[in-house]
């Protein structure tokens, strides 16, 4: 079982924390807007995992959009190998190497 809302630390092994678009419903009209919030693993897969690619192949698209859907908001969540091998590739080719380790520890 992983936990997706494990947060990101940075090297002083504190809480990453980053602007995320966000639409909110204010007063029945939804507006656009940034929050500065605590950076989890969930946030690390979501990039990734919906990232363009200048190398990507059609095969990966559909895994990666259903592997998204299987981990959005939901917390902790069981994957199988492949899935997990999935998600362990792109994160390693979006994110750098403090977001990639992190992650790599979390899904092992």
């Amino acid at each position: 079982m992983i936990n997706f809302y494990t947060t990101i630390t940075d090297e002083a092994g504190d809480v990453v924390k980053q602007n995320w678009n966000t639409k909110k419903t204010v007063r029945g009209k939804k507006v656009d807007g940034t929050i500065n919030r605590e950076t989890t693993l969930e946030d690390v897969a979501r990039t990734a995992l919906l990232g363009s690619y200048d190398d990507e192949l059609d095969d990966d698209i559909l895994p990666r959009y259903q592997l998204f859907r299987k981990i959005q908001g939901k917390g902790d969540v069981n994957l199988t190998y492949r899935e997990k091998k999935l998600l362990k590739r792109f994160i390693c080719k979006k994110h750098n190497v403090l977001f990639s380790g992190q992650a790599l520890e979390l899904i092992n």
